[in-house]
């Protein structure tokens, strides 16, 4: 069996979708919120970037940012070796 290759989002990419995730709250002390609603997205996405990975094994592997390590996602459908997906991070 061959070693499984890895996808990586760049680096840059994430911080700055982070950095724009964060300044909607700069400046606001949530500990003195009356009321947080969570059911409430506000339907805004930040998307920091979408990759290119290929299928193998019924898998697909990729880095993830922000020291959280390598992982595979099993796929749970038969998709052919060599196959080209894409992953987005948001």
């Amino acid at each position: 069996m061959t070693e499984p290759e890895y996808g990586s989002f760049d680096d840059e990419a994430v911080s700055k979708a982070l950095e724009a995730a964060r300044a909607p709250y700069e400046g606001t002390d949530v500990r003195t919120a009356q009321k947080i609603n969570t059911t409430d997205s506000g339907g805004l996405e930040i998307r920091a970037q979408c990759i290119s990975l290929t299928s193998g094994n019924h898998k697909v592997c990729l880095n993830l940012p922000l020291g959280l390590g390598s992982i595979c996602i099993p796929l749970p459908f038969d998709l052919p070796d060599g196959t080209a997906v894409r992953a987005c991070l948001s």
